[in-house]
């Protein structure tokens, strides 16, 4: 059966500034935000701002994200 997913933020980090403007402005911030489903406890990542390079990196599920909200859960 298929979970519904009810997901919740638990985590946003802020990278800060990984990419630069040709023009010499700024550039807005890349934040990686965790989510959990509050059913199932599956996780994802999503991402927003601007990234030099593969963003995907960073929204790979590792086991820091998995013992974050293992620990999350818990309160």
């Amino acid at each position: 059966m298929d979970c519904e997913h009810g997901w919740k933020l638990i985590k946003e980090t802020d990278y800060g500034e990984l990419d630069y403007s040709s023009y010499g402005g700024p550039v807005d911030h890349f934040v990686v935000s965790l989510y959990q489903c509050e059913l199932c406890g599956q996780l994802k990542k999503e991402s927003r701002g601007e990234v030099c390079g593969n963003p995907d990196v960073f929204l790979e599920i590792n086991d820091e994200d998995i013992e974050y909200a293992e620990n999350w859960s818990e309160k």
